[in-house]
């Protein structure tokens, strides 16, 4: 049985002794003068001790009996993390200035679904969550139809939280750390022929004529020819092409300035690209903004890239109305719910056409590195290329016919 004892010659504090679970007995100081609550600190001791040995000890036991102790020497109780209250917390803290948008909602989004299928459980304390409940909500994002590599990133977004609040010691273990991955054959994109760019290209122009009736102008088909050319002739990514003003534009020297979204949050400075004779002609031909504010494309300037309405969307919409087969990668079973579909052609299948055909033209991979801006701690070392070897690179790439 747990006793106090006090050793007026070497400290004013009150000493303990009570036995461990592997039944050593040990003299520790309670930090308390006052007999009673010494007592209170002596006994919750022992209780976390027997609980141990009784294999009934959890973080969840030892804070009520922790309570249960600070409630006999008044002081405050230690308060409980809740599930809930805690990943909302941290999805919010999230929300910098430097941070992406579309990164806190799907931090927000995992948290939400997260939470409503551990229903009541979310108003539980943290410690109490467990693998189970991890497992669980994986396994009902499958049901739903959400592709493995979606389930995968949801239970990644989890553990972000979840080892923070480990680092903290606000829980001994992660549970999303025990859970299995989803393994799925890979997606692969694939690329475009020539042939299938020239549909894309006559499709572009066709559209541009109807939607221009025959009037001057400067419609969606002429833009998106001059998308199609930025990422088959420079490997552009969607995004970063949309975004373009008339000051990324360098029309005398032949030449795109330009930061990829990707890497800006990364690495701020800007390297030059020598435009193709196709873009060279093509910026050429197009109005010019009056200042350098003024976007490139203006129907695709800083609109987003997924959705029913996205860019991405409206790009398929314009393979299929090219007559090319977007080759879907999801097989003969359909995703159901809220399952994505794959597809191997999408407007990213430019970027992989220009790097094959780069490499199948001989160019090395340190130059398709540097003109589609992939990065390498290595190559950015020891390569130095210079603007005139891109421009002699990006010669050897295939060319394609003019709008009429």
């Amino acid at each position: 049985m747990a006793s106090i004892h006090k050793d007026t010659g070497r400290s004013p504090f009150w000493y303990c002794a009570y036995r461990l679970p592997d039944n050593r007995r040990v003299l520790r100081s309670t930090g308390e003068t006052d007999e009673d609550k010494a007592r209170a600190v002596c006994q919750g001791w022992e209780k976390a001790a027997k609980d141990a040995l009784q294999k009934k000890f959890s973080i969840s036991t030892a804070r009520k009996g922790f309570n249960a102790v600070l409630e006999i020497i008044k002081k405050e109780p230690m308060p409980d993390v809740l599930i809930g209250e805690y990943l909302r917390q941290w999805y919010r803290d999230q929300d910098t200035p430097d941070a992406k948008q579309t990164t806190i909602r799907r931090y927000k989004s995992v948290v939400e679904e997260f939470l409503a299928s551990i229903g009541d459980n979310a108003t539980m304390p943290l410690e109490t969550l467990e693998i189970a409940d991890i497992e669980s909500f994986k396994n009902k994002q499958l049901k739903a139809g959400k592709a493995p590599g979606t389930v995968n990133l949801s239970i990644k977004i989890l553990r972000i939280p979840l080892n923070q609040a480990r680092r903290l010691g606000k829980i001994m273990t992660n549970p999303a750390e025990g859970v299995s991955h989803v393994n799925a054959a890979p997606n692969a994109r694939k690329t475009f022929s020539n042939s299938d760019i020239q549909k894309l290209l006559a499709r572009a122009d066709w559209m541009d004529s109807e939607d221009r009736k025959g009037k001057a102008g400067y419609g969606t088909g002429i833009q998106w020819r001059g998308m199609i050319l930025l990422g088959v002739g420079l490997g552009m990514r969607l995004q970063d092409a949309a975004d373009l003003t008339w000051g990324n534009i360098g029309l005398e020297e032949e030449v795109i300035h330009y930061v990829p979204h990707k890497t800006s949050k990364i690495k701020k400075k800007t390297i030059p690209l020598p435009m193709t004779r196709e873009l060279h002609k093509y910026f050429s031909s197009i109005p010019r903004g009056i200042s350098d504010s003024i976007p490139v494309f203006p129907s695709f300037y800083k609109k987003r890239n997924n959705g029913e309405f996205g860019l991405s969307q409206r790009f398929a919409d314009l393979i299929v109305g090219a007559g090319i087969d977007r080759q879907e990668q999801t097989g003969k079973k359909k995703n159901v719910g809220k399952g994505r579909r794959f597809f191997g052609l999408c407007f990213h299948s430019l970027r992989h056409t220009c790097i094959s055909n780069l490499a199948n033209s001989g160019v090395s991979k340190e130059m398709r590195m540097a003109i589609v801006g992939h990065d390498s701690d290595e190559h950015d070392k020891y390569t130095h290329i210079s603007l005139d070897a891109k421009r002699e690179a990006l010669d050897k790439l295939p060319k394609y016919k003019e709008a009429k």
